[in-house]
């Protein structure tokens, strides 16, 4: 049985999810994966059937093909620049969940969804990346928290 996945119309006012680099990393990786075995069943790799030749399909599997191809592309060279950045070193970890939620809390952080974000997608070192990726860092964080920002988010390494 073979399930697609949809797109989903969001509402006007629904805020759509947040994903960090991670998360589009292990998302594109299984898809790409299910892709290829779904592939080797069938015996059919769609990226091999070119313009002419699905032309002999007719002309809506020739679109589709077409499409599917560009959706390919666009997921590799997603993917691929993905492992390039600080998270394709990354791992999901049972203790990410919880250095998230730390990050988030005032008791740990008090960082906004975006800030947490931007932390998870970059992987700051230095306090001055702190600088670039927190509004108003130093009214809201004294040195020593920054310090501790930055040794929190190093264990997620």
């Amino acid at each position: 049985v073979e399930t697609t996945a949809a797109m989903e119309i969001l509402k006007s006012g629904d805020v759509p999810v947040l994903m960090t680099n991670l998360e589009v990393k292990c998302h594109l990786e299984g898809r790409m994966k299910e892709r290829a075995e779904r592939q080797k069943v069938l015996g059919v790799n769609i990226s091999d059937i070119d313009a002419n030749e699905g032309a002999d399909y007719g002309d809506q599997v020739q679109k589709q093909c077409a499409t599917l191809r560009d959706r390919d592309w666009i997921e590799t060279n997603i993917l691929s620049y993905i492992s390039m950045t600080p998270c394709a070193i990354m791992q999901i970890k049972p203790s990410m969940d919880e250095v998230v939620h730390k990050l988030k809390t005032v008791e740990g952080f008090g960082l906004t969804d975006a800030e947490t974000l931007q932390i998870l997608n970059h992987l700051p070192t230095e306090v001055v990346e702190l600088h670039l990726l927190i509004e108003d860092l130093p009214s809201r964080l004294t040195e020593e928290r920054q310090e501790e920002l930055l040794r929190c988010v190093s264990q997620l390494k």
